[in-house]
């Protein structure tokens, strides 16, 4: 099997953008050049791109953390729940968030 196609679309949209973004923070911030005014040679291609995937998967777990279990299950509640119980909707949240807090059609109606 080909190491390539064991990636799936969410390895390459999720994980790699988000580390060549912190990549590209980083040369911002502290001046390096692996992203930004790089010069491009096979092994340093390379190189970022595993640094990029790594990267991706190093920030993905905070920001799981906070945004879906702190914001969205502690605040907001799962979206589940209010799609299986009808409960008044929280002002703000239930203006803002309308689709989370829409509860399924009724099969019987």
């Amino acid at each position: 099997m080909d190491a390539f196609n064991r990636l799936s679309d969410y390895d390459v949209f999720a994980y790699l953008p988000q580390g060549f973004f912190a990549l590209a923070a980083i040369d911002y911030l502290f001046g390096t050049a692996f992203v930004i005014h790089a010069s491009w040679d096979v092994p340093k291609v390379v190189l970022v791109i595993f640094s990029a995937y790594a990267g991706g998967h190093i920030i993905a777990s905070p920001s799981s953390r906070f945004i879906e279990r702190w914001l969205v299950h502690g605040i907001m509640g799962q979206p589940a729940l209010h799609l299986l119980k009808a409960e008044k909707k929280p002002k703000f949240w239930g203006w803002v968030f309308n689709e989370n807090y829409t509860t399924m059609a009724d099969p019987e109606s």
